[in-house]
């Protein structure tokens, strides 16, 4: 697999508020997304630096525990309401 294969939606997805998974136990946004994908580490690290550059996530300390952004939900919400044609 190679990081064009991930989509910046999926990458999104995986990103949940850092506040909220750490209350809730939930695993990191990398971990996240290399079960969704099945995708080794290093090609769900470069998914994410690309949404990074997008301003789609941001992150603080490390990626691995990366948060979406306003535009990144803004992707989110056209991907799951499509405009009608």
């Amino acid at each position: 697999m190679k990081r064009s294969d991930i989509r910046d939606v999926t990458v999104v997805r995986a990103c949940w508020d850092p506040h909220d998974a750490r209350t809730l136990g939930l695993s990191s946004s990398l971990q996240r997304l290399m079960e969704a994908t099945g995708a080794p580490e290093k090609v769900c690290l470069a998914a994410m630096e690309r949404a990074t550059r997008r301003g789609y996530i941001e992150w603080g300390v490390s990626l691995r525990f990366a948060w979406r952004t306003g535009t990144g939900t803004a992707l989110l919400y056209a991907a799951n309401h499509p405009a009608p044609q």
